[in-house]
């Protein structure tokens, strides 16, 4: 027999059959790229994900005889819907054996899961965030995954989908190019050269990671202006600026002055968090400082980053870390109780 289960995202055990799955069923094929388990967890955790800010999503399972058989996701991108003027569901991380009464079972209840929310439409495979990847491979299944935000499925998923009655709604289009044989069209070349030399345009290296997180909210002020009129585009949030940075550091260490990648800059732990904030309670108290001797408050450097990207969101993109204006930022920030735990008096 064959039943629906919409799992708790709070329930360990569920989460891990439902990121199992896609493991189990590609574990012979060469093809497949198996995502890092943190990257296959975290569209799960309704804590961490920026798609649970503004928007929202269940997870289902497929089961027969106690075996996970299918997998899949509904969601309800609200900004996605209020930028198009749309009622879309989207469907995602759609995995299955190669069985209809599976792949409809699954698929009904994702349709029933948008009716309940007022949605006309499901399309997809849509992602959590723009760098989940869109579409189900329909050619090149004897090739691999070229980078991530690509998907890979085996050839009967597009059959499972069309017989359901889904069409066709955007194509996405991929190839190989050799490193040797790429090569910029001199002509390109020239216009290039002219608007660096006018100094309009310049390009970016970043050297640190610190750099590149200060220019986060820049990067996301940009894709918001350029990609307005892109299929998928919807706004995005200070959340999913952060995701994206942070993605990039899963496997970025220290960008050289090339703009390659080497080695790790280090971040605060939770565990130093709270030291800082047991240890500037103790001042608070009056209690002899304890480790560096300082006399001010250690601010943990997530939370500069923090107010920085937030003043950077806003537009005050000139703001700087030394800046006398950013100073009296971080001082008003230590008024406010909320942050209280970060001041010595």
């Amino acid at each position: 027999m064959l039943t629906i289960e919409k799992i708790n995202t709070d329930n360990k055990v569920q989460v891990k059959r439902f990121v199992d799955l896609s493991y189990r069923l590609y574990k012979d094929c060469p093809q497949w790229v198996p995502p890092l388990l943190v990257d296959a967890n975290l569209p799960l955790n309704r804590k961490k994900h920026p798609f649970f800010e503004h928007s929202e999503a269940d997870f289902f399972l497929a089961i027969r005889e106690g075996e996970v058989v299918g997998r899949i996701c509904a969601a309800d991108n609200k900004l996605f819907n209020d930028y198009h003027k749309t009622k879309k569901a989207h469907f995602y991380a759609f995995e299955a054996v190669n069985d209809l009464e599976v792949a409809r079972a699954l698929f009904e209840a994702v349709t029933d899961w948008s009716k309940q929310r007022g949605l006309d439409t499901v399309i997809g495979p849509k992602g959590l965030s723009p760098f989940d990847g869109y579409g189900i491979l329909v050619e090149g299944f004897g090739e691999r995954q070229m980078m991530t935000m690509m998907n890979y499925n085996y050839d009967y998923y597009p059959k499972l989908i069309e017989a359901l009655g889904f069409e066709k709604e955007v194509d996405f289009v991929s190839c190989y190019l050799p490193a040797g044989a790429f090569k910029i069209p001199e002509r390109v070349e020239r216009i290039a050269e002219r608007v660096i030399q006018r100094g309009d345009l310049w390009v970016k290296k970043f050297k640190t990671k610190r750099e590149l997180v200060q220019w986060a909210p820049r990067i996301g002020y940009a894709y918001n202006k350029a990609f307005i009129h892109n299929w998928e585009y919807y706004p995005f949030t200070e959340g999913d600026v952060k995701y994206a940075v942070d993605n990039v550091f899963l496997v970025a260490d220290h960008v050289d002055d090339n703009g390659a990648v080497h080695c790790t800059e280090r971040r605060q732990s939770g565990d130093e968090l709270q030291a800082i904030r047991d240890d500037n309670l103790r001042m608070q108290n009056g209690e002899k400082q304890v480790g560096n001797y300082r006399m001010t408050s250690q601010i943990p450097l997530i939370f500069i980053e923090k107010w920085l990207n937030e003043e950077w969101m806003r537009g005050n993109v000139g703001l700087k870390l030394c800046d006398e204006e950013f100073d009296k930022i971080i001082f008003r920030k230590l008024q406010d109780p909320d942050w209280k735990f970060l001041r010595t008096t």
